[in-house]
């Protein structure tokens, strides 16, 4: 049974962010990375920025 709270508005529109949307603000902000420091990694392949299928979905 889901619980509802009586102040809760109600719906919240929230959407998990892309692979890769959150890497120059996170590290930079845990880091201290620079955002050619994360540009860097994300060319080099370290990061990821683009989804990569998973072998078990068909």
């Amino acid at each position: 049974m889901p619980l509802r709270f009586s102040e809760f508005p109600g719906h919240l529109p929230l959407v998990a962010p892309y692979l890769g949307e959150q890497n120059t603000e996170v590290l930079a902000e845990y880091l201290s990375m620079s955002t050619q420091e994360v540009t860097s990694l994300e060319k080099s392949g370290v990061l990821g920025t683009e989804s990569v299928p998973n072998p078990g979905d068909k």
